[in-house]
C-alpha cells in the first residue's frame, strides 16, 4: 500500500504534506497520513481493489487535508478517537474510490504489494544473510553470443537447493536482474544499452530482464 501511494504522490510531483495537507514539507502530520495511508489499504486489502488511474487519484487527494478539504482532524495533540478516525479514513475512501477497480485476485499475491520497496530489502539484507540469497545479472551470457548460460544456471540450482535444504522456517530468494559486479554492468550497458538503477544502498546495480527477452525476440512473460 505504501508504494502504491507512494507511486500516487510522485504522479502528483508533490510531497504528502505539500500535496494532501497543503502546507511547506518538512512538518508532521501522523494523522494525516494514517487517514490517507488506511484509506489505500482497505481499498486494497479488505476490498480487493485496484489503483486503476494514479493521476486521478493524486487529484483526488490534492487539498483534502486542508480547511476547505473533506478531512475533518483535531489538532493540538488532543484525543483522536476511533469514530473520528473512522470518519476521516472513510472520507479518504470516498474521494478516491472512483480512482479504483476491482482486482479479481492478483492482489491476494502478497508479491504484488510493494514491489520495489520489498526488492530494496532483500538487497539490503543479502549483505548480511548472504546463505539464503542468489542474485544473478540474467540468465543469458555477456559475450560475444549470446547464449543461456548454462553454467550459471547450475550454480542457481545448487543455490536455491541449499537454501531449501535449511529448513522451513528460513525463507531465501533468487533475484535475477540485479548484477553486483561493476564489470557485468558496464557490459550489460555495452551490450543493451541499458543504464542500470543503484539499489539505496548503491552496492547493486538493478539491469532487469526485459532486455534478454529482447535479444532472444520473445515476450517477458515467456
Amino acid at each position: 500500500m505504501y508504494e502504491e501511494l507512494r507511486a500516487v504522490l510522485d504522479v502528483a510531483g508533490d510531497k504528502f504534506v505539500k500535496h494532501v495537507v497543503g502546507r511547506s514539507p518538512g512538518g508532521r502530520y501522523p494523522r494525516y497520513f494514517q487517514a490517507v495511508f488506511l484509506a489505500f489499504w482497505e481499498l486494497i486489502i479488505r476490498e480487493n481493489m485496484r489503483v486503476s488511474a494514479r493521476s486521478e487519484a493524486a487529484f483526488k487527494l490534492r487539498g483534502i487535508g486542508t480547511a476547505r478539504g473533506q478531512l475533518n482532524i483535531p489538532g493540538g495533540g488532543g484525543d483522536w478517537t476511533a469514530e473520528d478516525k473512522r470518519k476521516n479514513i472513510d472520507a479518504v475512501k470516498g474521494a478516491i474510490r472512483d480512482a479504483f477497480e476491482a482486482d479479481p485476485g492478483s492482489l491476494r499475491n502478497a508479491a504484488q504489494f510493494g514491489l520495489a520497496s520489498h526488492l530494496e530489502r532483500i538487497l539490503q539484507n543479502s549483505v548480511t544473510e548472504q546463505s539464503l540469497f542468489e542474485i544473478k545479472q540474467g540468465l543469458l551470457t555477456l559475450g560475444a553470443t549470446r547464449k543461456f548460460d548454462e553454467a550459471s544456471w547450475e550454480r542457481i540450482l545448487r543455490s536455491i537447493t541449499a537454501i531449501a535444504n535449511m529448513g522451513p522456517d528460513h525463507t531465501g530468494y533468487l533475484v535475477i536482474g540485479v548484477a553486483d559486479d561493476e564489470k557485468d554492468v558496464r557490459r550489460v550497458h555495452q551490450m543493451d544499452g541499458i543504464d542500470p538503477v543503484k539499489s539505496r544502498s548503491s552496492r547493486f546495480d538493478v539491469v532487469g530482464i526485459g532486455r534478454e527477452a529482447a535479444v532472444r525476440g520473445e515476450s517477458l512473460k515467456k
